[in-house]
């Protein structure tokens, strides 16, 4: 059964990178859609994706005063923590940008560090269902962000998940395998929906699927895989 739905999301995202050819979503009117949504709204600690997609959501979540924690690529490096505080308001816009936010971000050790729990999971996916189901890239990043996040004990108990996307990306139905997390909202730039699916209370690393290349350059998975 689970590999029918490793072979079934196989094909959707075949499915979908045709379907998003050509499409521009409008990402930055999907951003501005967010700060409508209570639970952004409330939030002091988010979680944002570097996707570029999200670009905008980095920003606004520095200009509305939230702490924003930035996944470093493949988690080589961990997390930084962007404090919109201690940025320069002409600066912010570099800030949020991928290339720089060694330099802008406080390095967050694994080991070391106790930053105050994330409210909020902010990613793009490749596609979503109407009650939440997400299906990505097939690299499995926001499924081990949590994961690891949960670990480390860095997540609030209530936390949620935010995906943006563009209409072109709602399906009715998607494929769920036992590690996958859901969205708890789905924001377009016309409208906000809330996902229906129960959310999963633990999220644990699966090692079994990570080989040791993977854990070896992942900050995070070496730190946690020596506890």
């Amino acid at each position: 059964m689970e590999h029918d739905a490793v072979a079934r999301k196989r094909e959707l995202r075949e499915q979908f990178r045709e379907r998003l050819a050509g499409v521009q979503p409008l990402w930055d009117k999907a951003a501005e859609n967010l700060r409508k949504l209570a639970v952004y709204r409330s939030a002091t600690r988010v979680l944002v994706s570097l996707h570029p997609s999200l670009r905008q959501v980095r920003l606004n979540a520095l200009f509305d005063r939230k702490l924003l924690l930035l996944p470093t690529p493949g988690l080589q490096h961990g997390f930084r923590l962007l404090d919109g505080a201690e940025i320069p308001i002409a600066k912010r816009a570099m800030a949020v940008s991928s290339r720089f936010v060694d330099r802008f971000g406080q390095r967050l050790s694994c080991r070391e560090s106790r930053p105050k729990p994330i409210d909020l999971v902010i990613s793009e996916v490749l596609a979503v269902a109407e009650d939440g189901t997400c299906l990505g890239d097939g690299a499995g990043h926001l499924d081990l962000q949590v994961a690891v996040l949960d670990a480390l004990g860095w997540l609030a108990a209530d936390f949620q998940v935010v995906v943006l996307v563009d209409p072109s990306q709602l399906a009715s139905t998607l494929p769920v395998e036992p590690h996958d997390v859901a969205a708890h909202w789905l924001v377009s730039a016309r409208e906000i929906l809330r996902g229906s699916r129960n959310a999963v209370v633990s999220h644990p690393i699966w090692w079994d699927q990570l080989d040791r290349r993977t854990i070896r350059r992942n900050q995070a998975l070496f730190v946690l895989s020596g506890k």
